[in-house]
């Protein structure tokens, strides 16, 4: 079936063809669509612009093959460093015009899958080792997977027989890992805890009746998720508290037979959709593209996308013209001379020697160079994104620190079980990221447009991060911790840092 499968990946390229570099050895093309559906940051060429491109593109051309020439010809090394500059080269270039048709519009591509023309039987390899192939064998389904062998026209590569054979209703295995998997999700643990294994080698089901009795729903309400969901929401092994009974715990101390709810930390895209929506600022709208499409045709070096220097010069720039907003209480305008300007001094810990006169002379502040390169270097983080967690561009090795922290899933494998820890650097970055600092602000200011009375502040922090009011002793010892911030200008610095605390704490991150 793979073998038959051609697939489409990578990025558009132009009717020149693809131009594999020293680091594309598998160089794909993708699917173009039928319809105009482009992005709105996709750049339209002129025609001038799309002649150009056509220009340079034949020069090069031209040139590979004077390379190839003295290559053939045993010519010198740098010759071998030329060629792959020129792939490189080429392969941008045609990246550039195979994204835009004759007249400089943007083109519509997807990734995809699609048969080749001619499918063909394949070899068994020994030891699946490409150089030791034997006998041929007919394409076909795995004997021990179905009571009745399944025929596949010669003209196929059976692609669409396999997946309307694993969405039928005899195969009951793909039910049952299914309700196995949206149980675990809402329960806390599955059914069968070994999620990737129903096998002999895996755990058996803890309730074996209830595995199938649900897989059965499954299939015969037309394998909907929501039928499932419903069915085990209002059934009281969901409902059930999580209170401690040393007897049963004595019996029972894994809980594998639910006499009382699983507490779990709640997933780390929920964790910053929460904080999001607390704060007011949650953006249900989706995005569309991602970073990576927007830098367009590069490659994603060290959390940064595109040309690290072009970055900081756009963002240099910005700064310099007060266009800039970093995190933090940073503004755009240089808190030093801001310092200096409201007080008519030198502002408190500033040397006044030569080395802050020439920084300050050069429009230079140290606080403002740090935020800029805390952009460029973790652009990927995506800290001032307010739209759902499920938006955030995943690239592999290069997820944002917001998923990373709270035991994100492997976005390079099938995980079945998430790990789910507590450690040091969660509660660092509830302490120190610039995202949490800013949503606590935004709770802040939500809760002080809509109160003014400082028992009903306390009340509606509680009742946003706990869906409760806070009791005697948690109001008590909040109005203790909003008292140091005495002043008025402070009072919204104190509210922050109580809604802060609030996102910090072990009821805001559990499921109880």
């Amino acid at each position: 079936m793979f073998g038959n499968t051609e697939t489409y990946f990578g990025n558009g390229q132009s009717s020149y063809g693809r131009f594999a570099g020293a680091q594309a050895k598998q160089n794909s093309n993708l699917i173009r669509l039928p319809v105009s559906d482009p992005n709105p940051f996709d750049k339209t060429l002129s025609k001038e612009e799309v002649e150009r491109l056509r220009g340079e593109i034949e020069d090069k051309v031209s040139s590979l093959a004077s390379l190839r020439r003295t290559l053939s010809q045993g010519g010198v090394a740098t010759a071998q460093q030329q060629r792959n500059r020129m792939l490189n080269e080429l392969e941008q270039l045609s990246g550039r015009l195979g994204n835009v048709d004759e007249n400089g519009s943007p083109r519509s591509f997807t990734m995809g899958v699609q048969e080749r023309g001619k499918p063909k039987d394949l070899p068994i390899l020994v030891r699946g080792e490409i150089d030791q192939p034997a006998q041929i064998v007919p394409r076909g389904f795995p004997q021990v997977l179905c009571e009745t062998p399944i025929s596949i026209s010669g003209d196929k590569s059976g692609r669409l027989a396999f997946a309307r054979w694993v969405g039928s209703d005899q195969n009951t295995l793909l039910a049952r890992v299914m309700v196995n998997r949206i149980w675990k999700t809402l329960v806390g643990n599955g059914i069968v805890t070994s999620m990737e294994n129903f096998g002999v080698t895996g755990q058996p089901p803890s309730h074996p009746e209830l595995l199938d009795h649900l897989a059965i729903i499954f299939i015969d309400s037309g394998w909907s998720v929501k039928t499932v969901i419903r069915e085990i929401v209002n059934s009281r092994s969901y409902r059930i508290g999580a209170t401690y009974n040393e007897k049963y715990h004595a019996k029972d101390p894994d809980n594998a037979l639910l006499w009382r709810a699983n507490r779990r930390r709640l997933d780390a895209e929920v964790v910053r959709d929460s904080m999001l929506a607390i704060s007011g600022k949650l953006d249900l709208q989706r995005p569309r593209g991602s970073e990576v499409a927007k830098a367009g045709y590069t490659r994603v070096r060290g959390g940064m996308v595109g040309d690290p220097r072009q970055i900081g010069q756009e963002m240099f720039a910005a700064m310099r013209s007060k266009q800039y907003s970093g995190p933090g209480d940073f503004d755009g305008r240089p808190r030093f001379r801001q310092q200096q300007d409201e007080r008519g001094g030198m502002p408190e810990g500033a040397s006044g020697g030569m080395g802050y006169r020439g920084r300050r002379a050069r429009g230079f502040d140290p606080e403002m160079a740090q935020a800029v390169m805390r952009k460029v270097m973790h652009q990927l983080d995506m800290e001032d994104a307010t739209f759902r967690s499920v938006y955030l561009p995943i690239v592999r090795d290069e997820e944002p620190r917001a998923l990373t922290v709270f035991d994100f899933a492997d976005s390079s494998a099938i995980i079945g079980q998430r790990e789910s820890s507590h450690t040091a650097d969660q509660a660092l970055y509830m302490l120190n990221n610039p995202f949490v600092i800013e949503q606590s602000r935004a709770m802040a200011d939500r809760i002080g447009r809509a109160y003014t009375n400082e028992n009903e502040k306390v009340t509606m922090a509680f009742k946003l991060a706990y869906s409760r009011g806070p009791s005697e002793a948690e109001r008590r010892e909040t109005e203790k911790f909003l008292a140091k911030f005495s002043s008025a200008s402070q009072a919204g610095a104190g509210l922050a840092a109580l809604c802060q605390s609030l996102f910090a704490s072990a009821e805001f991150r559990l499921v109880d």
